[in-house]
């Protein structure tokens, strides 16, 4: 073997183990386009796909980019229903298919975490690889929805940076990707309320300088100035909040008139989807009080409340409020960190995070398996990529337009 085709197995060696760089990878597939590579080329695609594929992977996002640079030099994509492995090669651009296949056949575990049901290896669905990864579905983004006082409602989406509305003294912008709000005048206060639809998330900063993440399909309920006593805003779905500190005028959230938080300046992320086991507040900095508000209702005895600290998380569910010592943070926030984390999942609580995320509605054909998930996946991946990940021997899923479809 001359020195060329050493380098060449060494490159390809290092892109199977998933130890090469990116710009190993780019000369990979460089020289494998230049004449006279196509037989070692074959011979390296027949090596694939006989071996497991194992490690860890890049960057997510830089083979999704590689893949839709595939994508666009190939000119064309199979037609659905074709087994992926057996596209033909013919002609030059051949290497350019077998980038895609090996990418998009290998992404579930080449980019991410193996995901698996304790002591279960990984399979495939038995829908094909082809039929999943072309009738697919892009990941959610940057987006929301602001409505003014007036009713009157602004789409986020694409709007550049600048001012987007004026009312009672007060100006609203878009910053950076974030909407701000500056105030001339406080003596009147209107109400605004920002709004995340399925496969959308945001961050607005509030007028006391408060930075507030939604998830998608949650809304959050503010004035356009805090005057008075206390700083208090309503909301639903899921929000993470950095609060700016001011002990002269705590900071309360109000969760479906069911719970409220009353915080002086702290980070803490709340779940409160409808669909979800209850209302989680889970505190990582500083202290917070949380309120069953529905407790006292119809009864003489106090509401009951409790006062966390970093690393506790209370649950409010079935009109119990419970305090969790050392809850998973790292899953609790991955949503605001671009990441589904599924360790320990069920699988409703994975579909209702897909069906949030990438705006579409879950179908269950029979009975939901007690399956759980393991890992970590990109939340900037396709659909098909993430159901590749979470291929599981007793679950096998469908995409149809916007339906995902579960069946045992």
């Amino acid at each position: 073997m001359n020195t060329h085709q050493d380098h060449l197995h060494d490159l390809w060696r290092k892109f199977v183990d998933k130890q090469a760089s990116t710009q190993e990878v780019d000369e990979l597939f460089r020289l494998l386009e230049q004449a006279g590579n196509d037989e070692l080329s074959q011979s390296f695609l027949e090596q694939y796909f006989a071996e497991p594929i194992t490690g860890e992977g890049l960057e997510n996002e830089y083979w999704l980019s590689k893949l839709a640079e595939i994508k666009q030099a190939a000119g064309k994509t199979p037609k659905s229903g074709t087994p992926i492995r057996h596209i033909p090669f013919r002609n030059r651009p051949w290497i350019r298919y077998a980038a895609a296949i090996i990418i998009v056949a290998g992404l579930g575990s080449y980019l991410y975490t193996t995901l698996t049901r304790p002591h279960a290896a990984i399979t495939s669905t038995t829908t094909s690889k082809a039929d999943t990864a072309y009738n697919d579905v892009l990941p959610g983004g940057q987006g929301a929805i602001l409505t003014l006082a007036d009713g009157k409602k602004i789409v986020l989406d694409s709007l550049g940076n600048g001012i987007v509305a004026s009312q009672a003294g007060t100006q609203v912008a878009l910053e950076n990707g974030s909407l701000t709000y500056h105030a001339s005048d406080t003596r009147t206060v209107s109400f605004n309320t920002m709004s995340t639809p399925k496969g959308r998330q945001f961050l607005l900063l509030l007028p006391d300088g408060t930075k507030v993440w939604l998830n998608a399909a949650s809304s959050i309920t503010y004035p356009t100035a805090f005057i008075g006593k206390e700083r208090t805003v309503k909301m639903t779905g899921e929000a993470y909040f950095e609060v700016a500190k001011n002990p002269q005028q705590p900071f309360k959230v109000n969760i479906h008139d069911t719970a409220e938080i009353e915080v002086l300046g702290t980070h803490f992320n709340v779940n409160a989807y409808a669909n979800e086991t209850g209302i989680k507040t889970t505190l990582l900095e500083g202290k917070v009080k949380v309120v069953n508000r529905q407790s006292a209702i119809g009864h003489a005895a106090a509401q009951q409340s409790a006062t966390l600290t970093p690393g506790q998380q209370a649950r409010l569910s079935n009109n119990q409020l419970s305090v969790i010592d050392n809850p998973d943070i790292d899953q609790v926030i991955a949503w605001k960190e671009g990441i589904f984390n599924f360790e320990g999942a069920g699988l409703r609580e994975v579909m209702n995070q897909l069906e949030r995320w990438y705006d579409i509605d879950v179908v269950y054909e029979k009975n939901i398996p007690t399956t759980r998930f393991y890992g970590k996946i990109s939340r900037k991946v396709t659909l098909s990529s993430v159901l590749q990940g979470l291929a599981d021997a007793k679950v096998n899923f469908r995409i149809e337009g916007k339906q995902l479809i579960v069946t045992p």
